[in-house]
C-alpha cells in the first residue's frame, strides 16, 4: 500500500514538472494560432505591451538614426540637419512600433525579420511557403523564468530573439524583441 501511495506521487509531481517545463512551448503553439487567426482578444494576454513597446521603439530608432547619419555624412552640417531630422524619425518610428505590435505586425518580424510599416489585417494567401523552408528557428531557455524564441529567417543577416518571461507557474507573455545583424 505504501509502495503504491509513493509511486502515485512520483507520478504526479512527474506529470507536474513536465507540465511546467513545457509550458512556454505550449504557449507558443497557442500564440502562433492565434497569430494564425488573427484573434485579437486572446492575442492581448500573450504580450507585454508597455515592455515590448520600449524595448522595440530604442532598437528601431537606433537603426534608423544610424542610417541616416550615414548617409547625411558627407553633407554640410551634419549635426544641424540631425537634430531636424530626429523628431520626424521618433514619429516614424512610434508609427511603425503601433503597425509591428499587432497580429500580423508580429508575425512578419518573426518570419521575415521586417518592421511593419503600416498596420494590416489581410492575410498572405495559401500559396505561401512553409514555414519551415523561410526561417530557422530555436526554442530555449535563458534561465528558469525566461523563454527564448529565436528566429534565424533565411535570406537575410538579422537574427530576432523574442523574450518570453514567465507571469506565473505555467503562462508565459512577450516581453521584449531584439533584433541583430548577423555578420
Amino acid at each position: 500500500m505504501k509502495n503504491k501511495f509513493t509511486i502515485s506521487i512520483i507520478c504526479f509531481f512527474t506529470l507536474i514538472s513536465s507540465y511546467i517545463y513545457l509550458s512556454p512551448y505550449i504557449t507558443l503553439y497557442n500564440f502562433n494560432n492565434v497569430l494564425q487567426k488573427n484573434k485579437i482578444k486572446e492575442f492581448n494576454k500573450y504580450i507585454n505591451f508597455a515592455s515590448l513597446r520600449i524595448s522595440l521603439q530604442e532598437q528601431i530608432y537606433d537603426i534608423a538614426y544610424k542610417k541616416t547619419y550615414q548617409e547625411l555624412e558627407d553633407s554640410d552640417n551634419i549635426n544641424i540637419k540631425m537634430m531636424l531630422i530626429s523628431p520626424i524619425l521618433k514619429k516614424i518610428v512610434k508609427t511603425s512600433i503601433n503597425a509591428t505590435i499587432t497580429p500580423y505586425g508580429l508575425q512578419k518580424l518573426l518570419e521575415t525579420g521586417e518592421i511593419s510599416s503600416h498596420k494590416q489585417v489581410k492575410r498572405e494567401g495559401k500559396n505561401k511557403k512553409s514555414s519551415s523552408d523561410e526561417k530557422n528557428i530555436n526554442l530555449y531557455y535563458k534561465n528558469i523564468n525566461n523563454f527564448i524564441l529565436e528566429t534565424n529567417p533565411k535570406e537575410t543577416t538579422t537574427s530576432i530573439k523574442a523574450l518570453w518571461v514567465r507571469s506565473y507557474l505555467v503562462y508565459w507573455k512577450l516581453e521584449s524583441i531584439e533584433i541583430s545583424k548577423n555578420n
